[in-house]
């Protein structure tokens, strides 16, 4: 697998990475800030993984795995979340989040077929 395959995943985890950050800014509750955080640890680990992937496609399930656990970790904060500004913010990185994962089972799936 070519790594320039992934680009548009590392862009979106880039993308997300940004939005996460500013709903760690703008978090004004202080039980949620270390849920908000500990997703940008997700994120970080996601990278890495997206790293290794070209070298080592068994990790494209993990990936996927990360994703969606993060997708339901963000689903569950933007429920609780105090107010309707950040709700873009969520929307932007549900979005991103589904861009690394449409990216990297595209990538396995090419690769299946070389």
């Amino acid at each position: 697998m070519e790594a320039k395959t992934l680009e548009p995943a590392f862009t979106a985890l880039a993308d997300a990475e940004k939005s996460m950050h500013e709903l760690h800014e703008g978090c004004c509750s202080a039980t949620r800030a270390p849920c908000i955080a500990e997703l940008g640890d997700t994120l970080e680990e996601t990278r890495d993984s997206l790293e290794r992937l070209p070298s080592d496609l068994s990790i494209g399930d993990v990936i996927i795995t990360t994703i969606e656990d993060v997708g339901g970790q963000l689903g569950r904060l933007q429920v609780g979340c105090c107010t309707p500004k950040r709700m873009p913010l969520y929307a932007q990185l549900l979005e991103d989040l589904t861009k690394v994962e449409r990216t990297v089972k595209r990538a396995l799936k090419q690769n299946l077929h070389q």
